[in-house]
């Protein structure tokens, strides 16, 4: 057996080493905090004077994004601490960009170019029209003799041709098989339902071939091979750095398995975002059930699932950074998302909260309640609350929604007092200025 086989047996044995950081606690600086003091990888400590001794470690985050605030963090902290004014910092790293570079060097047969976003849109607009006009006449309502309702124009083919590559990204991200649909519902049964797998075959069977022809491989299919790869690479040849994955679920199969190297590594270490560890056990354990229905919406069930693949349990999870200040306020939320077959627990709750035994004001401390009776008075309620913390020098405040017309109608009101904000979204083209210009022309 080769040395480096045997160094990856070797840590792929080893006992996980997996932390989270409450949601009460800034995620970034904690994580930076810790790393720097010793207390997420024991072997490796920063003295505060090397200013190369961080080059050597890798961190893995979910976003550019994340990339772009970790690089802050670390830059904040090192001027804090007093450290040199021209440090080295970690390689700070996406998960679906582990291997970025990897094409300049992949073997024949690996280095296809990757379909882009256009043309996939473009394709499979034109793959649904074709599919319309295929089949629309052979899929008559026996009851009724008329037609069914199929996108017809071109632009209902691109609208439905954006959710289909949502629904295809999806299936490839959890390494499902297309064939699947097959054994779903007997061929006898619900016409609709055979209209519907003669639809999926576009995604199934159609756009694979596609591909094939024009030599070009699918950019989901690529980022999830991409980020197998770079686990395969870790555990064959694991840094001589510290190697951290930090903020992900691990709710796509290959960011789990790479989340699973790197927690086995023996300077790596996996730090999850806010697992509860107020749930109780019975609650925790029916969000993956060993018999009966789990619970997927749960918002920690991609982290019970995580914790199962690794062969732990949430006590094996340290917390950095201690219990927060807002414990109160976490176990609060913890309650109201508990599991509907335990919400009869929610009585215990209520007596607690009437027995003074739990802290209810210091829970809602800070909250507040606005009742809008429109969507308009909703975005200047934001909108007022935005302006009053715009007043205090000392103070930032930020509007977290995915409601796009909200953010828009929000920044609308504010620009009405002469505030811009910025909306890290992003404008759409048709909403800037060069845009309406050309409309209007």
């Amino acid at each position: 057996m080769t040395e480096a086989a045997t160094g990856s047996r070797a840590e792929t044995h080893r006992p996980p080493r997996v932390a989270s950081i409450d949601a009460g606690r800034p995620f970034l600086p904690t994580l930076v905090s810790a790393l720097l003091d010793g207390d997420l990888v024991p072997s490796f400590r920063w003295d505060g004077r090397d200013p190369t001794a961080l080059a050597d470690a890798l961190i893995l985050v979910p976003t550019r994004r994340a990339a772009r605030g970790l690089e802050a963090a670390f830059l904040a902290a090192i001027t804090e601490r007093g450290g040199p004014a021209a440090t080295l910092l970690p390689a700070i790293r996406p998960f679906g960009d582990v291997d970025a570079d990897e094409d300049l060097f992949a073997d024949e047969g690996e280095g296809e170019p990757v379909a882009s976003p256009l043309e996939r849109r473009l394709v499979m607009a034109r793959l649904v029209l074709s599919w319309t006009r295929a089949l629309a006449g052979t899929l008559i309502n026996p009851r009724t003799a008329a037609p069914p309702s199929l996108p017809a124009s071109p632009a209902e083919a691109v609208r439905l041709s954006t959710a289909l590559l949502t629904l295809m990204d999806q299936v490839v991200s959890q390494g499902v098989d297309w064939r699947r649909l097959d054994d779903l519902v007997p061929e006898e049964h619900a016409a609709y339902w055979q209209m519907t797998r003669a639809f999926l075959a576009i995604v199934a069977d159609t756009w694979p071939k596609h591909l094939a022809e024009r030599g070009l491989a699918d950019p989901a299919v690529r980022r999830h091979a991409a980020v197998r790869r770079e686990a395969a690479r870790l555990a064959a040849k694991p840094p001589k750095g510290p190697v951290i994955a930090a903020g992900s679920t691990g709710s796509v199969p290959s960011t789990a398995e790479l989340i699973g190297v790197v927690a086995r590594l023996e300077q790596g270490a996996a730090v999850l975002p806010g697992l509860d560890f107020d749930l109780d056990e019975e609650a925790w354990g029916l969000l993956e059930p060993e018999s009966g229905d789990p619970v997927p919406g749960h918002p920690q069930y991609g982290l019970r699932l995580l914790l199962d693949g690794l062969g732990m349990t949430r006590a094996d999870v340290r917390r950095l950074g201690g219990v927060p200040e807002q414990a109160a306020r976490l176990r609060l939320l913890s309650e109201c998302l508990r599991p509907p077959e335990t919400s009869d627990r929610w009585a215990g709750f209520a007596a607690e909260i009437a027995a003074k035994t739990f802290p209810l004001d210091r829970a809602l401390d800070g909250l507040a309640l606005i009742e809008a009776k429109s969507e308009g008075e909703e975005a200047l309620a934001v909108a007022l609350a935005l302006r009053e913390v715009v007043e205090d020098p000392a103070k930032t405040a930020a509007l977290v929604t995915p409601d796009r017309v909200l953010a828009r109608r929000v920044a609308t009101e504010l620009g009405r007092w002469g505030l811009e904000i910025d909306d890290s979204a992003g404008q759409p083209f048709g909403h800037t200025r060069a845009a309406l210009l050309a409309r209007l022309v």
